[in-house]
C-alpha cells in the first residue's frame, strides 16, 4: 500500500470536507422533517471528513522504506475531461448521450481497458441512469434530445 498516497488523499479528503461544511454553513440547515438547501452539503461534509481521517489512521501504520510518491497524470487530465464533456452534451442532446460519453471518456483513464468493454460499461452506466433518474425519479432533462 502506498502510504504516503495514503497520507496525501487523507488529507484532501479532509479538506474537501472541511470545504463543503463551511461552505453549507452558508444556506439554512432546516430540519431533519423539513430540510434546507445546507443540510445535505453538512451531511456530506460530515462523511467526507470522518472518511479522511479513516484513511488517515488506516496510513498510521507506518512507512514502505524506499516508497516515492509517483502522480498518476492521465488519470487527473482525462477525468475532468469527462467531466467537462458530460457538462458540454446534456443540454443539447440529453442524459443519455451525455452519460455515455463521459463515462466512455473516463475509461480512457485506464490504457488497460479494451474498447470494446469501454463502450459496455458506457453503454450500461446510460441505461442505469436512465433508469434511475428519468424513469425512477422523474427528472425533467430528457434521455435523449435530437
Amino acid at each position: 500500500m502506498d502510504n504516503k498516497r495514503d497520507l496525501v488523499a487523507g488529507i484532501l479528503v479532509i479538506l474537501v470536507g472541511l470545504f463543503v461544511a463551511v461552505e453549507s454553513s452558508t444556506y439554512s440547515l432546516g430540519t431533519a422533517m423539513r430540510m434546507g438547501p445546507g443540510y445535505f452539503p453538512l451531511g456530506l461534509g460530515i462523511i467526507l471528513i470522518f472518511l479522511g481521517i479513516c484513511i488517515l489512521l488506516i496510513d498510521a501504520r507506518g512507512p514502505d522504506e524506499g516508497e516515492e510518491l509517483k502522480v498518476s497524470w492521465r488519470p487527473m487530465i482525462i477525468l475532468p475531461v469527462s467531466v467537462l464533456v458530460f457538462a458540454a452534451l446534456i443540454q443539447r442532446f440529453g442524459l443519455g448521450p451525455a452519460i455515455f460519453m463521459a463515462v466512455f471518456v473516463s475509461t480512457f483513464a485506464d490504457p488497460k481497458i479494451p474498447m470494446k468493454t469501454a463502450l459496455i460499461i458506457s453503454t450500461v452506466m446510460m441505461v442505469i441512469t436512465i433508469l434511475i433518474f428519468i424513469v425512477g425519479l422523474d427528472m425533467q432533462t430528457g434521455a435523449f434530445k435530437w
